[in-house]
């Protein structure tokens, strides 16, 4: 039997409460959708019944004080008649209909008429079609809360991830600069011994020994700058714009790359990862176009503006194909773009 006019305005004002209010959380749609259901159909309350775990419990209630009476609450939560329509015995008037998503039923939707007014054919199968939208409804709330745990999940992730990248960076930054420099440090004061303890051997001696000087203190030099990559003290104590401005510099130096800056960030200290990971990205931008650019001009713009925080770091060089590299990725000879 095809639905009234009135019946499908019902189902259409049911449909709008819970798809069509931006803004509303799902229960307060729920609820919503079930108190318009009771006033359009004159009827004294509604209620649904959900699947948790191996029966069923109340979920949603229509005006929002009604208590189901305890006997019939026991009937219409048994599981095994989950999937068939429960009518009344003796002269009660109400019905209960099965609520499914995808053919399963999940639910129950048990609404009851005021006294002397039953369920016509029509509006039986009103009823089941506004308890499948409410079921849909429903899943699809379901299914966005574990969207939104598994998205806090891997936030909480990488942000463990990134707490332990930086713990390792800081303790090999401190094995490289307590024990190696001090190695290096330490072989340049038997060098200048030589000197000094055997003057004419070290005049014989006088060529290798200044190699040997220059290859320490290049090396030195070059441990130095990585301690500075893996712990950006700069970054710990003056914040993220002096420390990208300090190593764009410093990276950039005596490659003939012009370095232009628009570092505009408020407030002026952002939160310690978030600083950490924006610092990370832009030094692996920079040491790029050191490496592989062949630029004349670099640019490193860094703008926050409403909560809103973005990084950009390009230059005038050579550039890759992007299109290749994302056709063959497991052809890339570096890590340099997945990191």
């Amino acid at each position: 039997m095809p639905l009234t006019s009135e019946q499908v305005s019902i189902l259409r004002q049911v449909t709008c409460l819970i798809t069509c209010q931006v803004g509303e959380g799902a229960d307060a749609q729920i609820d919503a959708a079930l108190q318009a259901l009771v006033d359009a159909m004159d009827a004294a309350a509604a209620v649904i019944l959900w699947h948790n775990g191996d029966r069923l419990a109340l979920r949603s209630r229509a005006p929002a004080g009604y208590v189901l009476d305890s006997n019939l609450g026991r009937r219409l939560s048994d599981p095994a008649r989950l999937g068939r329509a429960v009518r009344p015995i003796g002269r009660v008037d109400w019905l209960a209909v099965p609520m499914r998503v995808g053919g399963q039923p999940l639910g129950r939707l048990w609404i009851q008429r005021n006294a002397g007014r039953s369920f016509s054919v029509a509006e039986r199968q009103m009823l089941a079609l506004v308890g499948n939208q409410l079921a849909l409804a429903l899943e699809n709330a379901r299914m966005c809360q574990e969207v939104r745990f598994l998205a806090e999940r891997r936030g909480a992730l990488l942000h463990r991830l990134i707490e332990l990248r930086e713990d390792r960076s800081r303790s090999l930054a401190r094995e490289l600069h307590d024990e190696v420099s001090q190695s290096l440090v330490a072989l340049l004061i038997d060098i200048d011994t030589i000197y000094a303890a055997n003057p004419d051997a070290a005049t014989s001696l006088q060529s290798q020994l200044e190699r040997l000087r220059t290859g320490v203190l290049r090396v030195t030099e070059e441990i130095n700058r990585v301690v500075l990559d893996l712990r950006p003290s700069l970054l710990e104590d003056h914040g993220l714009e002096a420390a990208l401005r300090r190593y764009a510099n410093e990276r950039l130096n005596g490659s003939g790359i012009a370095i232009h800056f628009n570092l505009v960030c408020q407030p002026a200290r952002l939160a310690s990862r978030l600083e950490t990971a924006i610092f990370r990205i832009g030094q692996e931008a920079l040491s790029n176009i050191a490496r592989h650019a062949k630029a004349a001009n670099a640019w490193v713009d860094l703008v926050c503006d409403d909560g809103e925080i973005t990084l950009t770091v390009r230059d005038d060089g050579k550039g890759f194909d992007v299109y290749s590299i994302l056709e063959n990725p497991r052809g890339m000879q570096a890590v340099g773009l997945i990191g």
